[in-house]
């Protein structure tokens, strides 16, 4: 078993920056993704935009027969189905993970003063062939997630986050 070495999470997540757009991202406002769907045999698209300055969000995706549309306003987060109708969502998980989502929307990790948050390392994964350095980020008034950055490219692999129905 080959062990390697923890790094800062501050260092990490500078690498992550730089393998990104570096200090571009300071000049970004806004965010619209876009992405085709394919489930169960159907076709579908997803789009998402992103108010990284505020960490507000909003989805539509629609893979027939479903339509549907969610977000958070930094205030209230909302959704809405097929009928169209948008209503607030008001549980305490729905309330904790609008604040996670909003911090990785700003990318607080790199603007802490967007959003306060605690960042530690969590030590080291492999799968396979491939190494991570993991981050634990806890948003002020959000709940924990962990930020899993490939090793040989410095890009974010995936953000792991434990939801209520989950706990």
């Amino acid at each position: 078993l080959h062990s390697f070495p923890t790094r800062r999470s501050s260092d990490l997540l500078e690498q992550v920056r730089a393998a990104t757009g570096g200090a571009a991202w300071a000049s970004l406002h806004r965010l619209h993704i876009s992405a085709r769907l394919r489930a169960s045999g159907r076709d579908g698209h997803v789009d998402r935009w992103e108010d990284v300055e505020h960490g507000r969000f909003a989805r539509e995706s629609d893979l027939p027969p479903r339509h549907r549309q969610d977000g958070f306003d930094g205030v209230a987060v909302w959704t809405s189905g097929d009928n169209g109708v948008a209503y607030a969502l008001g549980d305490e998980d729905t309330r904790l993970g609008a604040i996670d989502t909003s911090y990785q929307v700003m990318r607080g990790w790199w603007f802490p003063e967007r959003r306060p948050a605690s960042r530690e390392s969590a030590g080291t994964q492999r799968e396979g062939a491939r190494a991570f350095d993991l981050v634990r980020m806890t948003p002020e008034a959000g709940r924990p997630f962990t930020v899993w950055v490939d090793r040989a490219t410095h890009f974010i692999d995936r953000i792991v986050e434990q939801q209520g129905e989950n706990q």
